[in-house]
This record gives C-alpha cells, sequence and structure tokens, in this order.
C-alpha cells in the first residue's frame, strides 16, 4: 500500500502542482514567417509552457528581414539567446541546424494606390471644376509590411497647381513609417465638349455644318488646345489641311476665306435706312470675309476702313 501512495503522491505533485518536471521538452521551429520589425524568442519556440514563453517575449533575436526576403539564424546563435532564459538543465531542447524567418506581407496593387492618390489629391482640388489623370512609375503591385497604409505627397505645393502637367512624388506609410516612394505624373485639366469630324474633308474646303457631330466631353489640360466650342465660329471658313474622319476640330485647321487680293478694285457701298449708296474703291489689303480692311475711295481720295462681306463687297459701318 505504502508503495502505491508514493506513486500517487508522485503523479499529484507532477499534474496538480506543477512543481516536478520529468523530461520537458522545447522545440524551436525550422521557418516562422513574421509581421513585426523585430523577432522575439517567443516567435521560434514551440512549447506549452507559459511561463517559458513570457519570458521568452523579452528576449530580442534581431530584426526581421525586409518584405520579399528572407533571413536565416543559424543553431549557435538561437543556443545563446535560450541560455538568457535560465531554463533548468533537465528540459531538453530541440534546435535546427537554422531557421528561415520571412516577413508578411499585403499586396498594394497599382490600381488601389492610383485610386488612394486620387482621393487625396481631389480633397485638395475639391469644387475646383478641375478633372485629373494620374500617371505612377510603378509596378502592377507593390509588397508592402502588414500595417495601416496612408500616403502623402512629397510636393507641398500642390494646392498651387493650376492646368498644366505636373510631377511630383508620394510616399508610402504602413505604421507610420516610410516604405515606398513613387515618382508620379499629374495632368491637371477640365472636362470639355468637342466636335469631331464625320466625313473626310480636303484641304481649302469650305466648312459645312453637316462635316461635323458633337461627342461627349474629353479631358482637355491645355489652355492653347484651342478645340471648337461653337460652329458658329468656323462658319464660311475653309479647312487648311486633309482631315480624316473622327478628328477633333481645332481653330488652327481653319483659314478664312480669301475674296480678294489686295490692289483689287471692290465695291464700297452703305446700308442707311434702306438706301443703299456705291461706290468703286481699291482693297489697300487682301479681303477675308469678316475682316475690317482699308480700302481708297478712287473718287476721293480718302481711305476708309470697311468690313469685308461674302459677296466681295466692304460694307461700311455709320457710327
Amino acid at each position: 500500500m505504502k508503495k502505491y501512495f508514493l506513486i500517487i503522491m508522485f503523479f499529484f505533485l507532477l499534474f496538480f502542482l506543477g512543481e516536478v518536471t520529468f523530461g520537458e521538452e522545447i522545440k524551436i521551429k525550422n521557418s516562422i514567417r513574421v509581421t513585426n520589425n523585430i523577432i522575439m524568442l517567443s516567435d521560434i519556440l514551440k512549447t506549452d509552457n507559459k511561463n517559458i514563453l513570457e519570458k521568452a517575449k523579452e528576449v530580442q533575436i534581431g530584426y526581421s528581414p525586409k518584405v520579399g526576403e528572407e533571413k536565416k539564424i543559424e543553431k549557435e546563435y538561437i543556443n545563446l539567446k535560450i541560455k538568457q532564459l535560465n531554463l533548468d538543465d533537465k528540459i531538453k531542447i530541440k534546435i535546427p541546424d537554422y531557421i528561415t524567418i520571412t516577413r508578411n506581407y499585403q499586396i498594394l496593387t497599382k490600381k488601389i494606390f492610383k485610386y488612394m492618390v486620387l482621393e487625396e489629391l481631389n480633397s485638395i482640388y475639391k469644387n475646383s471644376g478641375f478633372s485629373l489623370e494620374l500617371k505612377l512609375d510603378m509596378n502592377e503591385e507593390l509588397k508592402l509590411p502588414v500595417g495601416n497604409i496612408k500616403v502623402k505627397f512629397g510636393n507641398n505645393r500642390l494646392s498651387d497647381i493650376k492646368i498644366g502637367n505636373y510631377n511630383f512624388t508620394v510616399k508610402i506609410f504602413v505604421n507610420d513609417k516610410v516604405e515606398k516612394i513613387i515618382r508620379t505624373n499629374l495632368k491637371v485639366g477640365i472636362l470639355k465638349e468637342v466636335y469631331i469630324l464625320n466625313r473626310d474633308v480636303k484641304r481649302n474646303e469650305k466648312f459645312s455644318i453637316e462635316d461635323v457631330i458633337k461627342i461627349k466631353k474629353i479631358f482637355i489640360n491645355n489652355y492653347y488646345s484651342a478645340n471648337i466650342e461653337g460652329v458658329n465660329e468656323i462658319k464660311g471658313k475653309l479647312y487648311r489641311r486633309n482631315l480624316r474622319k473622327g478628328e477633333i476640330l481645332k481653330y488652327k485647321d481653319f483659314i478664312k476665306e480669301k475674296i480678294f487680293k489686295r490692289n483689287s478694285l471692290v465695291t464700297i457701298y452703305v446700308d442707311y435706312n434702306g438706301i443703299k449708296l456705291k461706290a468703286t474703291g481699291k482693297a489697300l489689303e487682301d479681303g477675308y470675309i469678316g475682316d475690317n480692311i482699308r480700302v481708297l475711295n478712287i473718287n476721293s481720295k480718302k481711305i476708309i476702313n470697311g468690313i469685308v462681306t461674302k459677296e466681295g463687297m466692304i460694307k461700311l459701318e455709320i457710327k
């Protein structure tokens, strides 16, 4: 009976009081994936002993590898760190020749990053009427440490930007630490309606309203784009060059129609209360429809100014 009593007492002390250590074993993991910047001894231990784990949380092994890279720690170094725990000699420790450490990461796609940058920019240009286009100098995706991502602009003068093209940098922060700096190109513009040709036209052909159709708004970020805003502005004008169907019409694509050349004899007239008086004159300039030019009255030898009409005459304005 005494023998059985001793056996029972032994197991009581072992399992309930936790004061007896019998063949306890701690294993070191062969590989781990970490999230934090610092690797602690507790990250690589494999044990159910909570007291040992708590002590291991205070022992630093080293720094985590960069995202996308791995780090190897040798057996000898790990053994030195374990000695800081002052473990009982009865505890067995199994340490591999080395352990491999990789860093957990999150993927930031180009599409999501672009959205984040545009959100920040739109907050700057809120109610400005501007439209924005953004180009990024980056791969389709970035590997970043796990954490809260924020973007900040390297150019603090963005609020002063007007229509045009601008280059600047965007800093990517993870948990308030700069991880990446991305070069960007920003186009600031407006959306405007434009006119496009619905047929091919030839040089010196006269413009017709049937030549164009109006399409949806397009992005314009150049004050000098000079796209046609109203067809009334180009009525009677000629195409400066051959144009293809689908091209956007610009003011530079047109020239005024020359009705007569300089030194040509022209009819001068004035229309007053339905009474039209005419005289012969000599044009001192080439005559384009709508232009105000100088003309010499043949009879009076006076130089006067008048408007060139589509009929090839010069109309005098009575003030």
